[in-house]
């Protein structure tokens, strides 16, 4: 192990992995797409919806899926800002 980490080889192996999702007006497709990656084989994720503005409902889809399960985060902007808060966040 390199000098300066700590933890056993098995914990390093593992990367946790982050799918960003921009959520502008598409109340008619998110449903499908969060389920989508809710479904997938590898556990350990987080789901981080960044709803750009949408005044259409998507927003409040996206909020009801962040209570149901807590890998999934959302993030609400005014319309036209989601992609640097994703990388940030």
């Amino acid at each position: 192990m390199p000098e300066g980490e700590t933890g056993d080889m098995e914990d390093s192996m593992v990367c946790p992995v982050t799918v960003i999702v921009p959520v502008y007006q598409s109340r008619r497709f998110l449903s499908r797409c969060i389920d989508s990656v809710l479904a997938q084989t590898f556990p350990i994720f987080e789901l981080l919806l960044i709803d750009d503005g949408s005044i259409d409902g998507s927003g409040e889809i996206c909020d009801q899926y962040a209570r149901r399960d807590r890998r999934i985060r959302v993030i609400h902007r005014q319309n036209g800002a989601f992609r640097r808060p994703g990388m940030r966040d």
